[in-house]
């Protein structure tokens, strides 16, 4: 993922502060004062290599998604999933010493997981935002360190992989679901890992990493042995030659009580498994698309300013999807004219059915592309239907006419849409926009 080290160690402090003085200039109305650090924006410099163009046109994407999804007030934009926070808990220690450390520790037991029940409990983009969840409450630690001891710090994300035993299914998952989580938890986040450490790590694991290997970045790949430390059987020492003891829960060699610190995961019952809750849509009520083999598949649509554009979406296989605008329909196929609103994709082919949201600031033409990348012979058939906020189906165009369409008649009715749209100050549909601009702006100058 993006998750690294600067690439451009050894600039100097005056060509870092000119860099995020031009940021915040160009971005100043994004920037909320919680998130409003000198590092929090030098991250983002650091990853387009001090090109401050490039950095705000990329950075504001992300702040624009920070606003619609509340990450620098209570993250109530992000969607919450029991099964997730059950059953694949992250461990925020904190820092790794005693006084002004430069490291935050954050632990995963992913050899505890129960990989195969959560598979068929969770939806994607609920498992995406579980771990967007934990990465923002990271940071919130992380910047009170860089405040404390005025330099940058990064995270020491530490798996222990203890319990993992060999399942053919697991290679499937990992190259699946969770790198695709990864990859745009790299789009959101940039340069915040120092290290991934990987502890009790099981004898199969370099399959893993051979099969992980090819999607990782080309510029991280000199560095990759350095970024991931694979401990031995004297783990304990390791950690202990990085972190003070009374900076490491018990299990790991330090002195804090692993009762109050570490979060097992627990096993995913039966009764969570996914199945559609009332108000989705059934799967045979979206509408079906048929991708060949390495082809692509673009459709369009018209909205109107601020509308919530929310997707259900289910498929058999992996396919990745884009999401382009363009003021003209006519431009949506001209490379440099059209513009990429959403970071590339994956949606996975699991069990639960998705639903996810973009709140369309613009009005006018979208375009989805998707993309069958991966099967070799036969066709993908993922299925989609999209909405607004006032539970109205957005149309495709000319879909009537679309070959390879399978139209939907039956129309679900009480349709269940996660509306963040209304909530937004700036959005004319909000009645209270002006009421709720206030409590917000109350909010933001309490910190």
């Amino acid at each position: 993922t993006h998750a690294a080290m600067p690439t451009v160690k050894d600039a100097s402090d005056e060509i870092k502060d000119a860099a995020v003085a031009q940021v915040r200039a160009e971005l100043g109305e994004w920037l909320h004062p919680r998130w409003n650090t000198k590092y929090n924006i030098l991250r983002w410099v650091q990853d387009h290599d001090y090109n401050v163009e490039e950095t705000i046109d990329i950075l504001r994407k992300h702040l624009k998604y920070r606003r619609e999804r509340f990450l620098d007030e209570d993250m109530r934009g992000l969607q919450r999933s029991i099964v997730c926070e059950d059953c694949h808990p992250l461990t925020v220690v904190g820092s790794n010493r005693r006084e002004k450390g430069d490291r935050l520790l954050i632990f995963e037991q992913p050899g505890k997981v129960d990989i195969d029940g959560l598979m068929k409990s969770v939806q994607p983009t609920q498992f995406l935002h579980h771990m967007f969840r934990g990465v923002e409450m990271g940071m919130r630690h992380l910047n009170a360190m860089e405040e404390e001891r005025g330099e940058q710090c990064y995270f020491h994300y530490i798996f222990d992989m203890e319990g993992l035993k060999m399942d053919p299914s697991y290679l499937k998952i990992a190259t699946g679901p969770f790198r695709v989580s990864w990859e745009l938890v790299g789009f959101q986040y940039r340069e915040f890992i120092d290290k991934f450490i990987v502890l009790n790590a099981p004898t199969f694991l370099h399959l893993f990493i051979a099969a992980l290997y090819p999607f990782v970045p080309a510029k991280y790949r000199c560095e990759f042995d350095r970024r991931v430390v694979i401990c031995g059987k004297n783990y304990k020492e390791y950690l202990l030659s990085i972190a003070d003891p009374e900076c490491l829960p018990e299990k790991y060699g330090g002195t804090m009580p692993d009762v109050d610190v570490v979060r097992s995961p627990c096993p995913v019952p039966k009764s969570y498994y996914w199945k559609p809750p009332p108000g989705y849509p059934k799967p045979e009520q979206l509408h079906r698309l048929t991708i060949p083999p390495g082809k692509f598949r673009n459709f369009d649509f018209f909205v109107e300013p601020w509308t919530t554009i929310t997707f259900f979406t289910t498929n058999d296989s992996d396919v990745q999807l884009w999401l382009f605008y363009a003021k003209e329909r006519k431009d949506l196929n001209i490379e440099g004219v059209a513009e990429q609103v959403l970071p590339t994709a994956t949606l996975t082919g699991v069990p639960a059915m998705d639903l996810f949201d973009y709140v369309a600031e613009r009005g006018g033409y979208y375009q989805v592309r998707m993309k069958n990348h991966s099967t070799w012979f036969k066709n993908a058939h993922p299925r989609l239907r999209m909405y607004d906020q006032n539970k109205e189906e957005i149309h495709i165009l000319d879909k009537d006419e679309i070959k390879w369409i399978k139209q939907s008649w039956d129309i679900p009715t009480d349709i269940r849409l996660e509306d963040w749209a209304k909530d937004n100050p700036n959005n004319p549909l909000n009645k209270n926009a002006k009421k709720d601009a206030m409590s917000r702006e109350n909010m933001s100058n309490q910190g």
